[in-house]
This record gives C-alpha cells, sequence and structure tokens, in this order.
C-alpha cells in the first residue's frame, strides 16, 4: 500500500457539501504541507473525481478513509460510477468524527453529502479524505476480508391502463412485462389483463422464499384486497383486505411456487389503479 495522502476540504457555501456536482480543483489549487498533507477551501461543489484532482490516476484502485467534523445524521459519502445517478451507489458511510473506509474502483467518484453549521457560524463543514492506492494483492485481500455480499429489497409496481379495477382470477397467468425506471428505481409493468403472479415473475427464491409487502394507488376512497393463491389447487387465501391508497400492507411470506392476485375497488375518471410491490432478499421465513 502506498504512503497515505491526507485532503482536507472546507466548504463555505451556503449550502454545505450537497452530493451533486464536481469539486472544481486542480492541483494547483491545495495548500501541500510535507508533500502529502492537502488542504483547500471552496465555495461549489461536493463530488470527488476519480483522479482526486490529478493526485492519483483515475484508472487506479483506491482505498478511502473519510471522515467529517460533526455527528449530522445528514451527513454521508457515496461511492458511485462517475456516469451514474447520483442516488444509484455502490457504497455509503455516515460521516462521523472517526474514519470510515471505502473502497474507489477505476473512474468511481465519492459524493460527499454535510450540511453547513448552524446559521451565524461562520463555519463550513470540513471533511477529511486519507487516500491510498492499492496494488493487486492489496485488492484481493480487501476484497476477501471486507467486501460483503449485499442483498437489498426491490420494488415492483403493476398498473391498470383500461381504468378498470383488479379483480381476482386464480385461473389464469397475468405474466406482467416488466421494464426498469431508472428514476424510480422501480420494475414497472402495464396490462389490461386480469390473473395470478407467480412469485418466480418477481423474485429468485432458491429453495426458501420472501417476503412481499403490497399498495395500492388511484382507489382514491376505495380499498384493496390481496390474496395467497395455491399454485396447485388455486385455492384463494385473503392475506389483508381492505387496504386503503398508499398505505402498505404488513409482510407476507411467499414460498418458491406460491402466486398473489390482488382485488379492488374501480378508479375514480381519469385514473389508474395500480399496485406497488416491494420484495424482500430470499432467505429463511422468520417464526
Amino acid at each position: 500500500m502506498s504512503e497515505p495522502t491526507v485532503i482536507r476540504l472546507t466548504h463555505t457555501g451556503a449550502a454545505g457539501f450537497t452530493g451533486v456536482d464536481v469539486i472544481d480543483l486542480t492541483r494547483d489549487d491545495f495548500a501541500v504541507v510535507d508533500q502529502r498533507y492537502y488542504t483547500a477551501t471552496i465555495q461549489a461543489g461536493s463530488v470527488v473525481p476519480a483522479d482526486f484532482w490529478g493526485l492519483f490516476r483515475g484508472s487506479g484502485i483506491k482505498l478511502v478513509a473519510v471522515a467529517a467534523e460533526s455527528y449530522s445524521p445528514m451527513s454521508v459519502a457515496r461511492v458511485g460510477a462517475s456516469s451514474g445517478l447520483a442516488d444509484v451507489f455502490r457504497e455509503e458511510v455516515d460521516l462521523t468524527p472517526g474514519f470510515q473506509s471505502v473502497l474507489m474502483t477505476p473512474n468511481d467518484v465519492l459524493r460527499l453529502t454535510a450540511p453547513p453549521q448552524s446559521a451565524g457560524s461562520g463555519e463550513g463543514p470540513v471533511i477529511t479524505l486519507v487516500v491510498n492506492t492499492l496494488n493487486e494483492r492489496q485488492a484481493a485481500d480487501y476484497a476477501r476480508d471486507r467486501l460483503q455480499r449485499q442483498s437489498r429489497h426491490s420494488r415492483y409496481s403493476i398498473r391498470r391502463t383500461d381504468q378498470a379495477a383488479f379483480a381476482l382470477n386464480t385461473m389464469d397467468a397475468l405474466l406482467p412485462a416488466f421494464t426498469y425506471d431508472e428514476s424510480s428505481q422501480t420494475m414497472i409493468a402495464e396490462t389490461d389483463a386480469q390473473g395470478y403472479v407467480s412469485l418466480r415473475e418477481i423474485a429468485r427464491p432458491g429453495a426458501s422464499g420472501v417476503y412481499l409487502w403490497f399498495r395500492f394507488t388511484g382507489i382514491a376512497a376505495g380499498a384493496g384486497d390481496v390474496f395467497n393463491i395455491s399454485a396447485r389447487t388455486a385455492e384463494e387465501n385473503a392475506l389483508a383486505t381492505g387496504l386503503t391508497v398508499g398505505v402498505w400492507s404488513d409482510p407476507f411470506w411467499f414460498s418458491r411456487d406460491d402466486r398473489f392476485g390482488v382485488r379492488s375497488t374501480a378508479p375514480p375518471g381519469g385514473l389508474e389503479v395500480g399496485v406497488d410491490i416491494a420484495v424482500s432478499p430470499p432467505g429463511e421465513r422468520k417464526v
């Protein structure tokens, strides 16, 4: 591992670090002590570029320790691709006075979010970065010892296009054609058919299963119901009834061969009924 380089950034802008725009600096804009300690005061920008303003190669792998000087719950650091959206990230850590390390792969950026200090204090948020470049062996060791498999919830949405209600149909497969919406990070399908949805249309449950949450949209003052449907007999079992608009249901366990169906009241004029589904990572059922 290389000898670490320390970078201290003080933000004097009214909004502080917002995690959006690249910090516009060059190597010559820093005050330097002993060739390893760099300090700068900025008024705009919040994104650290992959090359750290010419101090490192953008294509290198870096281990970056990052810390702030407050415990604000609004302060975070996110590692993401330079071409990606601000809210799509590989890793996130809370910014506190204690250092925490993140891994940056080639052409990643570090998005910093830290609000300004209290009004009238005359002080801006300060963030300190300690940067090391990794060789091949060190990167492999880090991946083995530190990187963990990430499991996350996913979101699906089924929306009717015929201004009709959802009707319970236990005999026909709906087979929704989902497409990914980048802005909402949701898989969305539009349909005018009625039918059940097999769990494996929205999850890869392995040998166990997943938890599902449901909520209805577009039903105004109406209500929606959720059913578990047996793949063997097509028998339905009501899991939730009378769900009002926008309210998430309790979580329900579905095993790998289960199906679900929904029923709702009709939408008012001009609206489309929809059902949103949140899907947990695969795992064992909690008793």
